[in-house]
């Protein structure tokens, strides 16, 4: 599967630590045997700014043939237009990952339209919105042997609540 990862690079802007998601969205998925390309929208808006940050991510997907792009929200800051992806979400898959739903929710809710599917990695998020935002998506936020625990059971086949611990 051909992956276009759209997640920044340097965690909150530092090049001395990386963003989990940015590791999340790449390794794992080479690991599987996935043709991963990354696109750091943060550091491109701010190099080009919002507008050719915009226009080079469309023209990144539409050349690249991707199956998949998954996009890493930015609650208020997003760095381009994610209403130009709109159209191009009808045709290929692009997932916004909302990883900070708990207090990012007001903003990354306007922003469902322009995604095949919005994750929310929160339950209440979930419960609260899934009626009223038909592409909303529940998941983990992660099941990698190198970042959790091996030995825990993971549910990744629905939006079942975590089973009790007690």
């Amino acid at each position: 599967m051909r992956i276009l990862s759209v997640s920044c690079k340097g965690y909150y802007g530092s090049n001395a630590a990386t963003e989990p998601i940015y590791l999340n969205f790449t390794l794992p998925l080479q690991t599987m045997g996935h043709e991963v390309e990354t696109f750091d929208h943060v550091l491109m808006g701010r190099t080009v700014g919002e507008s050719r940050c915009t226009d080079l991510l469309v023209e990144k997907i539409h050349a690249g043939s991707f199956d998949l792009v998954l996009y890493q929200t930015m609650g208020e800051r997003q760095p381009l237009d994610t209403s130009a992806l709109a159209d191009l979400s009808r045709r290929t898959c692009i997932a916004a990952w909302n990883s900070d739903d708990d207090w990012q929710r007001e903003y990354t809710s306007r922003l469902a339209s322009h995604f095949t599917y919005m994750v929310t990695t929160y339950p209440s998020v979930y419960e609260t919105n899934a009626k009223t935002c038909t592409n909303l998506v529940l998941s983990q936020w992660g099941c990698l042997g190198a970042y959790s625990e091996p030995s825990r059971a993971k549910d990744i086949t629905s939006p079942s609540p975590a089973p009790s611990t007690g």
